[in-house]
This record gives structure tokens, C-alpha cells and sequence, in this order.
């Protein structure tokens, strides 16, 4: 294996940018800190190789447009042998590296190509992402250390001033005289902020909430840090000298109190390590959003953790430090006994300390790797690891929501990863004492639907503590719920997706509209839809043309239009987004429609130029048939502009032409009079 890292070290080396180089190498890092296996550390190494050579990159449709028959099948030849030289390369990967490496890349390289643009792309995509960790987690984790990587260097390099210099130097030629370097410069660097600020936006919303699902709990934070200092500089900087000068003034108290712990662990006879930590600085800005801004109620600011090496050990020194500080009210933890839905465990308490209130975390040495690398410990320590399905319990949530997942609409699958592992659970038990997680604010329709479907569905009302309760109050820390059902029910209100918390209550309540009202949602979803399209002011006559309606259809993978009024009638799908896409595809072939009538009218030429000819310039492409066109009878010296016309080469207008706003903008091209033949 160490003869494979150094051949894929050496593959990287030679046909990889210094950019690329240097961050699949602070992935690796990423990757060896958590500790994952040899075929993940190949998957860093490999991974710019793999998705460079030999890659096939077709010409645009404006191009493939003025292809004559020759050049059409030099394309198709110079196709045929990168994908074989493709091939050939994967061969390469499987021989030396293995199969499991080259299938380990292919999963890599389709994440690792996602790009965000829009809420449906990005359920899609999150789809994708929940499929890969159904199959093989570790892909997950490495396209996380990516994510990370990546960000690093981008804000290295930025702060830097390395993309800019890189970008206005490979461009100088390119830049007209009117523009300054400076000018392009101060472009580019806005170009790049808009940049990370959408690469940041993607890390708070997606893979910082995944990292937290995974229990990768210091990459997590880091993501968090980045992201908020590129969004929120100034906000950052301004947190991070508060907690830094409390720190400074606090230093001293935590020192104190660390020495006092290991006093009482040496009076217990007890072993370990003792340490202080801050509290991230994306973490103190959602607590300062809960505290309304004061920064000196957030209580864990500061904090002493001892990792002791066993459980018994944990409890005889929380037991030690109650004997000899009071604790604060309600701010004592034992995520031991019960632990975080992500597998976290630790004891945690909170206590005044000279004065100062300090929060004390105790676990042991396996709690702590569990806390910082998450799934990722299973592949620590391989001869001690558990049995598989340790790891298969921590990712069961994966499994509900793949179950679930056609029944989700986009936001809500998108939201089934935001929830906060770290912050806002709750712990609830049923009569006969089953503990169950839950966040914040839950409530007993949530509970029910925790414990079975069929329980949700009869659900007609709750105890909670022995007393009712209405169905839709939250529920609070240790209530004991039980749940009143009736087999004749008829099944759960719509209202009750606008009060429960968790994405499975509201998934599973969506499923039963979907299954057992199929036919009234069906009927509903067609009026609600054909409503949206008449409040646009449209007439829905005209846009139930079948072409449209397909269209649709195909857009969001609808096999047949009932799919698409039932998945409106029980709320997956807004009917007003869904009438305002059926709108969008009306106009863009409206318009059309228009141009094509338009350029049939204006087409007929008065004079031909034969490829060969010299009379007119096109920017950036020779040989090209030329026609002038007939609507305003461009002569030279006007000022003029090319139109690409399906089939019949460039048509000349001149630019003051009023047929020229018809057209396309993306299918007129720069052209000149060739004044050097005279």
C-alpha cells in the first residue's frame, strides 16, 4: 500500500496545478487527522487525476451549429480517442490501485461535481449525497474534508491576493484599452467575493449541518468559523475580541480550575487529562441571537473538559466537584446515560467559579473520539473497532430519510439535515420508560409519529406528566408522553404539518394525503394549479398545451400530470411555483415563435460572401458562409453585428437594425468590415 501512495502522489504531482496540489494535500491532512483507511487516502491523492485526463469536452451548440460535414467527423474522431485514452486510464486505476479505489473515485468525482444553483438542484443533489452515504460513508467524509480544503485555500489565497494577480495576469492581452489591470482587477475580486459568498452559504446550509449529522464535530466547527468570517466579517471580528478578551480575563479562573479537577482526580486516584477550551465563534453568534446579544449569558463561553478512563471514573469526579461547588440550576447534562441522537456522550455541568460561571465536560478517551470524528471512529484503531452495525445505528437516520424521501418536498429535504445536534434536543420517555430525542419544541404528534406510523395516524390526544395535553404544545425536557389513539380515526388534520417539528412526523403525515386521499389530492392539486395560472394572468387554455405540459412534466421528473396535481394536492409542491415554471416555458417559446417569424421575414440575402472571402471579419471563427441581410441592407463602413442562424451561416445587420432586439443575444457574434484587403 505504501508503494500505492507514493505512485499516486507521483500522478498528482505531474499532472496536477499548484492549486490542485496543494489542496488535495490539505485534504489528505484532513483525512489522516480523522483518521480514515489507506483506500480514502488514495481517493485524495487521485482525485484531480481522475477527473482531468482524458475528459471529453464537446463544443458548444453555437459551434456544433457552423460544423460542415468534414468537421463533424473530425469531432467525432477526436471523441473516440479520448474516450478511449479514458479507458485506457481507468484501466490504469483499477490494475494499480483496485477496483474498490476506481468505484471509490467514480462516487467521489459525481459529489465533488455538484454545484448549488437553485432549491430544486439542491434537493436533487442532497439526494445524490444520500444515496452515496446509504452506500459507502467514507465518500461522504472525504468530499467533507474537501469542502474544507477548499475553503482554506480559497481564503488563503484571496487574502493573499493570489487569484486576482493569477487572473489579471493570464488576461492582460484580453483587456481592452479602455479598461485599466486596475479596473479588472477590482472586477475580478468582486467576482471572487460573490464566489465564496455562495461557497460559504452552502457550507452553513448543508455541509456543516451534515458534518454535525456525522458527529465530525471539530471539522464542523471550523466549517462554521470560515463561513461566518466570509459572510459576516466585520460581525466575526467583533465577536471574536469579545470572547478573546474574556478569555484573556478568565484565563487565570480557568487555569485555577483545571488544577483544582486534576487535585480532586489525584485525591480519587483517578487518571486523565485536563484541558480548557473556547467556545467556537459561529456557535456564540447563535446563542448570542437566543441571549438577545449578551455575550455573558452564554455560560459554556469558557470550559474545562477532563477525559478520564472509564464511566465509573466520570461519575466519581462529577461526583467530587458537586461535593465541593454548587452548580448552576438546570445546566447538569448526563449525555452519558442518554446519549445525542448522533452518538455524542460526555457529562456536562455548569458551576460558579471565583465568581465566574465555567461549564466542566468529563467523558473518557472513546467518548472524546466519538465527539471529534464522529462515523469517522470506526475506522480508528481497526482491531478494536465494533461490529458493523455500531455504525449502522449512528446512521440510521440516513435510512428514514431515504425511505421517506419521495414524499418530501424539496424544502423539507433540504431541512432534514439542519438540525442541530450539538444545541436544542430534547429528551422525552413514553409510560414504560423508552427514552426518545427530539428537538426543541416537538410535539406529542411528533412523539407519535417517533414511535409508529400507525400510532401518528390514530392519534386523537396526549398525556403528558399524567395530565392532558393539546396535541400541538411543545413538549419539555423529561415529560413522560403518552399518546390517546382511536382505531376508527380518520387519520391526522392537514393543520398538523404547520405545528410538528421533526421532518419524519411531517413526512409521514404527507405520505398518508398522498396514499390515502390520492384522488382528492389529485382533484385538489388540479384546481389549486390551473388557480395560480389565472391569478398570473393567464389563460390556462393556452398553457395546457401538451408540448408545455411535458415539458413540465420532465422538468421535475413527473411520469404523468396526475402525479404532478397530486403531489400539489398534499403539499409537496407549490402550485404557484409550478404555474409560474409552466409560465416561464410558455414565454421562452412565445419569444421564439416571434424570432423565428421575425427572422424568415428578414432572412433573404442580397449578396453572398463564399467561405474564402475576406470581405467581412467574424471574431474568432474562419470560413464561415456570410450573408447580408435584406431588412437593412448593411453597406460599408456601417457599424455592424452578426446573427448565427440555424443552417445558413452568419447573417450581417446593421447594429441600428431594428430586428436586431428580436434576436437571441446569446446568438449574435462580434463581425467587422475587413478594411486590410483595400
Amino acid at each position: 500500500m505504501i508503494n500505492n501512495i507514493e505512485e499516486a502522489r507521483n500522478l498528482l504531482c505531474s499532472s496536477s496545478s499548484e492549486s490542485e496540489k496543494q489542496i488535495a494535500n490539505m485534504a489528505l491532512g484532513i483525512v489522516k487527522s480523522i483518521h480514515l483507511d489507506d483506500e480514502c487516502v488514495l481517493a485524495c491523492l487521485l482525485y484531480f487525476p481522475y477527473i482531468k485526463t482524458a475528459i471529453y469536452v464537446p463544443p458548444s451548440e453555437e459551434e456544433q451549429k457552423l460544423f460542415d460535414e468534414t468537421k463533424r467527423k473530425q469531432e467525432e474522431a477526436r471523441k473516440e480517442q479520448i474516450e478511449k485514452q479514458r479507458l485506457e486510464f481507468k484501466e490504469y486505476i483499477s490494475k494499480t490501485f483496485g477496483e474498490d479505489v476506481l468505484a471509490f473515485l467514480h462516487a467521489l468525482k459525481k459529489l465533488l461535481e455538484i454545484d448549488y444553483k437553485n432549491e430544486a438542484e439542491e434537493a436533487e443533489n442532497i439526494r445524490k449525497m444520500f444515496f452515496a452515504l446509504a452506500r459507502d460513508v467514507r465518500v461522504i467524509l472525504v468530499k467533507i474534508c474537501f469542502v474544507l480544503a477548499e475553503i482554506k485555500y480559497f481564503t488563503k489565497a484571496f487574502s493573499n491576493g493570489d487569484y486576482i494577480t493569477s487572473f489579471v495576469i493570464k488576461n492582460t492581452s484580453k483587456i481592452s484599452a479602455q479598461d485599466s489591470l486596475k479596473t479588472v482587477a477590482t472586477q475580478t475580486e468582486n467576482s471572487i467575493v460573490n464566489v465564496a459568498n455562495q461557497k460559504a452559504k452552502q457550507i452553513l446550509e448543508l455541509f456543516a449541518p451534515l458534518a454535525a449529522r456525522l458527529g465530525l464535530s471539530s471539522i464542523k466547527s471550523e466549517l462554521e468559523d470560515i463561513a461566518f468570517e466570509i459572510l459576516y466579517p466585520e460581525k466575526y471580528v467583533e465577536i471574536k475580541q469579545e470572547v478573546d478578551k474574556r478569555y484573556f480575563e478568565r484565563e487565570k479562573t480557568v487555569e485555577d480550575l483545571k488544577n483544582q479537577i486534576k487535585q480532586f482526580m489525584k485525591e480519587l486516584g483517578l487518571s486523565g487529562e485536563v484541558m480548557g477550551r473556547k467556545k467556537h465563534i459561529y456557535s456564540i453568534s447563535k446563542k448570542l441571537q437566543e441571549k438577545n446579544g449578551d455575550i455573558d449569558k452564554i455560560y459554556d463561553l469558557v470550559a474545562v473538559r477532563a477525559i478520564l478512563n472509564t464511566v465509573a471514573d466520570c461519575y466519581a469526579l462529577l461526583g467530587k466537584i458537586n461535593e465541593n461547588f454548587m452548580p448552576l440550576q438546570n445546566r447538569f447534562k448526563d449525555y452519558i446515560s442518554i446519549p445525542k441522537s448522533n452518538g455524542y456522550q460526555s457529562l456536562h455541568t455548569t458551576i460558579m467559579f471565583e465568581g465566574v460561571p465555567v461549564e466542566i465536560q468529563i467523558r473518557t478517551l472513546s467518548m472524546h473520539r466519538q465527539a471529534e470524528f464522529g462515523v469517522a471512529a470506526h475506522w480508528m484503531y481497526k482491531e478494536k473497532r465494533n461490529k458493523l452495525d455500531s455504525l449502522d445505528k449512528r446512521l440510521g437516520w440516513i435510512r428514514e430519510i431515504m425511505e421517506n424521501e419521495k414524499y418530501m418536498s424539496n424544502e423539507d429535504l433540504i431541512n432534514s439535515l439542519k438540525v442541530d445536534i450539538y444545541d436544542g434536543e430534547i429528551f422525552v420517555q413514553t409510560p414504560k420508560g423508552k427514552v426518545l430525542h427530539m428537538p426543541e419544541n416537538s410535539t406529542a404528534i411528533d412523539f407519535a409519529y417517533m414511535i409508529h406510523t400507525e400510532i401518528g395516524n390514530q392519534c386523537i390526544g396526549a398525556k403528558v406528566n399524567g395530565k392532558m395535553q393539546p396535541l400541538t404544545k411543545p413538549l419539555e425536557n423529561g415529560d413522560i408522553v403518552e399518546i390517546i389513539t382511536n382505531p376508527n380515526s380518520k387519520g391526522p388534520s392537514r393543520d398538523w404539518i404547520k405545528s410538528v417539528k421533526t421532518s419524519q412526523a411531517k413526512n409521514k403525515i404527507m405520505s398518508f394525503f398522498k396514499k390515502e386521499m390520492k384522488e382528492e389530492n389529485i382533484k385538489n392539486g388540479k384546481i389549486m394549479f390551473e388557480q395560480a395560472i389565472k391569478n398570473a394572468g393567464y389563460s390556462v387554455s393556452k398553457l395546457s398545451d401538451k408540448k408545455y405540459i411535458q415539458m413540465l412534466l420532465g422538468r421535475f421528473n413527473f411520469q404523468e400530470i396526475e402525479e404532478m396535481y397530486s403531489s400539489i394536492g398534499y403539499g409537496a409542491y407549490s402550485a404557484k411555483v409550478m404555474a409560474g415554471k409552466l409560465i416561464q416555458i410558455y414565454q421562452t417559446d412565445l419569444k421564439r415563435q416571434q424570432e423565428q417569424k421575425q427572422i424568415s421575414r428578414i432572412e433573404t440575402p442580397i449578396e453572398y460572401v463564399r467561405p474564402g472571402d475576406n470581405k467581412i471579419n467574424v471574431k474568432g471563427l474562419n470560413n464561415l458562409m456570410v450573408k447580408f441581410a435584406k431588412c437593412c441592407c448593411p453597406i460599408e463602413g456601417d457599424d455592424i453585428v452578426g446573427f448565427i442562424s440555424q443552417g445558413r451561416g452568419i447573417i450581417i445587420h446593421r447594429k441600428q437594425c431594428p430586428n436586431v432586439s428580436f434576436f437571441d443575444e446569446d446568438r449574435l457574434i462580434e463581425v467587422e468590415w475587413n478594411t486590410s484587403e483595400k
